[in-house]
């Protein structure tokens, strides 16, 4: 994620179109940015939800429910039983800040 974001050319960018989608998973952060720009035609987790991963489909059904007419219907897509998962242990990235105090309690 870029931070700070290029403000101005955020503002210049949301200025030239009626409504933008920002279609980020997890928290709105960078929606958030925007609607603290004073932006105010900028759209997001209202749509698309803030729980799960935004699937195609899910993305697409969202923009339709805001009234979006998209041209090709998009193709359900089931992933899961195509998948074969790499068991690994769970770890912290490398360079996290956390990482340190956690080999420390461990």
């Amino acid at each position: 994620m870029t931070n700070p974001l290029p403000r101005q050319a955020l503002v210049d960018f949301c200025q030239q179109h009626q409504r933008v989608y920002v279609i980020e998973e997890g928290e709105a952060f960078i929606e958030d940015q925007l609607t603290s720009f004073g932006l105010t035609n900028v759209v997001g987790k209202a749509l698309f939800g803030v729980i799960g991963e935004y699937s195609p489909q899910r993305v697409a059904e969202g923009l339709i429910a805001d009234g979006l007419n998209l041209e090709k219907p998009v193709p359900a897509v089931n992933l899961d039983d195509d998948l074969t998962l790499v068991v690994r242990p769970p770890m912290l990235c490398v360079g996290c800040g956390h990482r340190t105090v956690f080999d420390v309690l461990r």
